[in-house]
């Protein structure tokens, strides 16, 4: 993915995106494959977006919402006094983590990101820039669907010592 590499460069990449109506600039990132570098998530608000729908359960997949509805869930996010970063007036930045299957158009794809652009637009507006900033995590693989491991087999009732 040209993404990667351009992360392997340390470079950040940058998208315009030309609507009917505006011109929306956003920048992205994703993990350089070959660094072995590991990423720390933490104090962040994490949304999770998979083609066009908001998944806003870590333990349900089945729970999404249209991306139609990111306002919503940005205004339910703005409002628990839990997402404040410390002893401050603004929120924890959010890490949008983007997956896009393979078959998705490109103007799914283009919706999408102008959605995410406008919302926090509109946040940026009202509220003043600093408050709710926002990073865009490209993924090339989903793995929140992955599913746990097995449990260990039970422990027999008791252990036999043979000698």
């Amino acid at each position: 993915m040209e993404i990667e590499r351009i992360s392997c460069d340390k470079k950040v990449s940058g998208l315009k995106i030309n609507t009917k109506t505006k011109v929306h600039y956003i920048t992205g990132f994703t993990s350089c494959p070959t660094s072995g570098e590991i990423n720390c998530y933490f104090r962040r608000i994490n949304i999770r977006v998979k083609n066009d729908s908001i998944f806003n359960s870590w333990s349900n997949m089945n729970e999404s919402i249209p991306i139609e509805n990111l306002k919503i869930e940005l205004d339910t996010l703005m409002s628990k006094p839990y997402n404040l970063q410390y002893k401050k007036e603004i929120l924890k930045p959010a890490l949008i983590s983007l997956y896009m299957d393979d078959d998705i158009s490109v103007s799914t794809i283009k919706k999408v990101l102008c959605e995410i652009a406008e919302q926090f637009q509109r946040i940026r507006i009202s509220k003043g820039s600093e408050y709710f900033k926002f990073n865009i995590l490209f993924y090339e693989m989903y793995s929140f669907e992955v599913k746990p491991p097995p449990p260990p087999p039970l422990k027999p009732e008791k252990i036999e010592i043979v000698e």
